[in-house]
């Protein structure tokens, strides 16, 4: 049964990260760590931790698309970069 916004501890955090690292599926992890699937994913954003299997490659981006991101976050003010002028 899902704990429902119950705090995270250390224990429960270490116990997310071996798991990661083992590859454990994230139905599983629900079920071992007795978490809902959306609060594990949440949990593991906050700590910076990849849900992709270890082994699964990271597909990099065109220089079209990373152009693409590259504005978008510029436009939403993130990173604290600025366009320069003429550019």
């Amino acid at each position: 049964m899902p704990r429902n916004g119950k705090p995270w501890t250390s224990e429960a955090d270490d116990a997310l990260r071996n798991a990661l690292v083992a590859g454990t599926a994230l139905p599983e992890l629900s079920r071992i760590l007795d978490r809902t699937e959306s609060s594990i994913k949440s949990r593991a954003y906050v700590l910076r931790l990849s849900l992709k299997p270890a082994g699964e490659p990271i597909t990099p981006l065109t220089p079209s698309a990373r152009m693409r991101a590259l504005r978008m976050s510029v436009s939403a003010g993130g990173a604290g970069l600025k366009a320069k002028k003429g550019y």
